[in-house]
């Protein structure tokens, strides 16, 4: 609910004071967001094809270090 905005904060249009009930609710709703996202993001970091994926690249970065040293080096260290 939180991160597609279906959760607004309401509004009271007689005082144009908002509710701290539904504040409340939107902070619960983004914290559970929160959580679950992390889950994922761990989930997908813990992926073979994710590892084999980070693996391959630092292979070929230390392949082109190993070529080009020490412009390369300096490259990827951002010097």
């Amino acid at each position: 609910m939180a991160m597609h905005g279906k959760n607004p904060v309401a509004l009271h249009k007689d005082t144009s004071i908002y509710s701290l009930e539904s504040l409340q609710r939107l902070m619960e709703s983004l914290l559970v967001l929160r959580q679950e996202y992390a889950l994922v993001i761990n989930k997908l970091r813990q992926h073979p094809d994710f590892l084999k994926s980070i693996e391959l690249e630092n292979r070929s970065k230390l392949e082109i270090i190993h070529n080009h040293h020490p412009k390369a080096l300096q490259y990827f260290l951002g010097m």
